[in-house]
């Protein structure tokens, strides 16, 4: 069988799925939103793999052994085009402030769980405290003249 690496990157998807939410600067003490988007990078013999893959993703409360936390996440036939794929994932109640790990499997393979770690920016960056109006441009080239109209009454 040939060993299949995985590259991992991981971006939380924006807050936009909260409503409510009051805008104030992101602290330590915030929680992690339970979704995010996880982006992977696939490769078979050291060349970007390209085809339909079967995925699962779970997530745990330490990077080997300890518990699972909430249930499995399976995408079969899932689509990896040119070694990269994207898939959101939603794990609710996980984020609690505690570091969670995910451990994806690849047709099968288990890969080495990694760290899920949270950037406040990018977490509450729809949420932010709007700043002030900058200042104008430069006033563009006037257009050209129109028709004249109809006289008036």
């Amino acid at each position: 069988m040939i060993r299949k690496q995985l590259v991992l990157s991981i971006f939380l998807a924006l807050g936009v799925t909260q409503a409510g939410v009051q805008a104030a600067p992101a602290t330590v003490s915030e929680q992690q939103l339970p979704d995010f988007t996880y982006q992977g990078r696939l490769e078979e013999s050291g060349l970007p793999a390209s085809g339909s893959y079967d995925f699962t993703f779970t997530l745990w409360d330490s990077l080997s052994g300890g518990s699972q936390i909430g249930s499995m996440i399976s995408e079969f036939d899932y689509p990896v085009v040119n070694g990269v794929f994207t898939v959101d994932l939603f794990f609710p109640g996980a984020f609690a402030g505690e570091q969670r790990y995910l451990e994806v499997t690849v047709n099968g393979t288990v890969l080495p769980r990694q760290p899920v770690a949270t950037t406040p920016v990018a977490q509450y960056a729809m949420n932010g405290v709007e700043g002030p109006q900058g200042p104008a441009g430069p006033a563009g080239p006037a257009g050209a003249d129109g028709a004249q109209g109809e006289q008036g009454p």
